[in-house]
């Protein structure tokens, strides 16, 4: 079932002209065009709807010119109470206040109010959702509004031209691609005049460009800033470079002063293999799909060998001055997480340590015996305040298995953990911390267990987390002398895995969902005993 988008527009400002151009451009069943006066009316969490919101307030919608002068702000605090009504929804964009009716050229006190004002804006705005994954704020001067010709406001209150609405659509474009869990996971990057300018095989290691006081080394610096700041964002980075190992390790070694180290890269393929190969080799070890994959190489001819062979994956233009390759990645990254969650943090570290299991599992000829000498101890806790971001980032990053794809933020979550229960699996084993990897939302309904959600990070995949889930909910159904498991599952591009996870373990419904019967029996299909131990807290 697809889900429906709605946008809804909330401001006093003429907004027809950007309501039109999300109409042609956009991707939503319904737009609403809205005064700011209606922020105090909730609208209905209705279910199988996604609702997006963007806001764009004027200073003189939230205080008067004498409270402003004054310094009064407590009528922001109104306001902000007025935007938790709709913290259910999928996302929020919200500008920073712009001003015209206060503009004054001759009137530098009140120019200072609107500074303070603006900060105080700022200060709270920011206190008080920073940490709300669903919420976006996006200051005017972002959108290049043309404040100093005012025709068409005077003509019709339009403030915002064409330039403006393009902004503000690729803005919200990406904010919309992140929550439907499209964001990119990785970046792979060729080396020589990408990262740096000039080429470390051939060219004298001194003079290679990167920072110091050459305008180009400059651009190449800044650039692995950027990489440098996505990388601790979550977002992986790999090399794919026609290039001797030994020499990379080498240059990396001789520029300690760069932005980046060796160690910020999940995996390093240096080499004289084609392009192509190598990226395949780095997508299959790390488990993520081309399309979450972007691939940067200043060379045209690499760039169409890979896009002949690798379908899907992203690749960016290099652009021809170099001056402008800060915004090479413009299109593919989206909006970060606020809060960091243990995962994110460790990612680096969890991969390298997949590498040793998978060396490790060669030992072994029987997997059961493998899995069994991993010595994997597994905690399974219910949803509350210490795994809720984590829950919520399953429900928005994970694809390949994902029964049902569906996108819930942290209130839809904490509004669906009222009735039905929620469990978290954390995972470790001989090799170290894997930490929260899986999730599964079920209900009771008329001697049925639903599972509404059932969601697995890829890199836990093979291990047989899923058995221990199973296992508990056959226990609770044959205590509560319930006599089936019914599972949603709605297919899509990505979810195919998962489909032949559950194609083996269940039988499938004529309604493309999945059923098990229940009997003492069926226990028999979710072995646990490969497992070191199991808590259930």
């Amino acid at each position: 079932m697809r889900i429906k988008k709605e946008l809804y527009f909330f401001s006093n400002i003429n907004c027809d002209v950007i309501v039109n151009f999300y109409k042609v451009n956009g991707k939503f069943s319904k737009i609403y065009n809205n005064s700011i006066d209606q922020l105090s009316y909730a609208l209905e969490n209705e279910k199988g709807i996604d609702k997006h919101i963007i806001i764009i307030p004027l200073i003189e919608n939230i205080l008067s010119i004498s409270e402003l002068r004054k310094g009064k702000y407590k009528i922001i605090d109104k306001f902000i109470k007025n935007i938790t009504n709709y913290l259910f929804v999928k996302s929020i964009l919200l500008i920073s206040p712009i001003t015209i009716n206060y503009l004054s050229d001759n009137d530098p006190n009140l120019k200072n109010s609107i500074d303070h004002f603006n900060l105080q804006f700022d200060n709270k705005i920011y206190r008080k959702f920073s940490n709300f994954n669903n919420f976006h704020y996006v200051s005017y001067k972002d959108l290049n509004l043309n404040l100093h010709n005012l025709k068409y406001w005077y003509i019709g209150k339009i403030l915002f031209d064409s330039i403006a609405i393009k902004k503000l659509f690729l803005i919200h474009k990406k904010i919309d691609l992140y929550h439907e869990g499209k964001s990119i996971k990785l970046i792979i990057t060729d080396l020589d005049n990408t990262l740096w300018g000039g080429v470390i095989g051939d060219d004298d290691y001194g003079s290679i460009k990167i920072g110091g006081h050459d305008p180009i080394g400059e651009a190449y610096f800044h650039f692995q800033l950027l990489l440098k700041n996505l990388k601790d964002s979550g977002i992986l980075l790999a090399i794919c470079s026609k290039n001797d190992l030994l020499t990379v390790k080498k240059f990396f070694d001789f520029r300690p002063d760069m932005p980046l180290k060796l160690e910020d890269f999940v995996s390093v393929e240096a080499n004289w293999n084609s392009k192509s190969k190598n990226i395949n080799k780095i997508l299959k070890q790390i488990n993520i799909l081309p399309n979450s994959s972007v691939f940067i190489d200043d060379n045209p001819l690499e760039r169409d060998e890979v896009s002949n062979k690798i379908k899907k994956i992203n690749i960016p233009n290099f652009p021809e001055n170099i001056f402008e390759i800060n915004k090479l990645l413009d299109p593919y990254t989206f909006e970060s997480p606020k809060k960091m969650t243990f995962e994110d943090q460790n990612r680096l570290l969890m991969i390298s340590q997949e590498k040793y299991r998978d060396t490790d599992k060669q030992k072994f000829k029987n997997n059961n015996l493998w899995l069994s000498s991993l010595n994997t101890k597994v905690i399974i806790m219910k949803l509350d305040q210490s795994n809720l971001d984590r829950a919520e980032q399953l429900y928005r990053k994970v694809n390949q298995f994902n029964s049902t794809t569906r996108r819930l933020n942290f209130k839809q979550i904490l509004n669906e953990s009222k009735k039905n229960t929620f469990l978290l699996s954390q995972v470790s084993d001989k090799f170290g911390e894997t930490g929260i990897v899986s999730l599964i939302n079920y209900s009771n309904v008329n001697k049925t267990i639903i599972i509404n959600d059932f969601i697995m990070s890829c890199r836990i995949v093979g291990r047989k987390i899923e058995n221990i889930f199973f296992n508990l909910i056959i226990k609770e159904a044959i205590k509560k002398k319930y006599n089936k498991i019914y599972i949603k599952f709605n297919r899509s591009k990505k979810n195919n895995p998962m489909y032949s996870l559950l194609s083996s373990n269940f039988n499938k419904g004529e309604d493309n969902n999945f059923y098990l019967n229940i009997s003492p029996k069926s226990l028999r299909s979710f072995p646990i005993k490969i497992f070191k131990s199991i808590k259930v807290r």
